[in-house]
């Protein structure tokens, strides 16, 4: 998933961190597709169950990232990650 965001969005140094920033949605909805096989044509995943596992990850790891900017006191972190929620 992300070396599919990497390879669609052209930034070769991105990270996990990067695919939850709320500001890169809808390329990493791009990505999810892409890597599930979405066919446009058709309305259909080739593997559904991707995508649903893809994003219960990104979810897991905005809480998790949330976590540490509490912990690191990151406001400027923290606020970003909270709409995630």
């Amino acid at each position: 998933m992300v070396s599919e965001y990497r390879n669609s969005s052209g930034k070769d140094d991105a990270s996990l961190a990067d695919l939850i920033d709320p500001p890169n949605f809808l390329a990493v909805v791009d990505a999810t597709r892409a890597t599930a096989g979405f066919n446009d044509k058709s309305h259909l995943y080739s593997t559904p169950s991707s995508a649903l596992k893809i994003g219960h990850t990104l979810k897991k790891a905005a809480e998790i990232l949330k976590g540490e900017a509490l912990i690191n006191g990151d406001s400027a972190l923290e606020e970003r990650r909270l709409s995630l929620n």
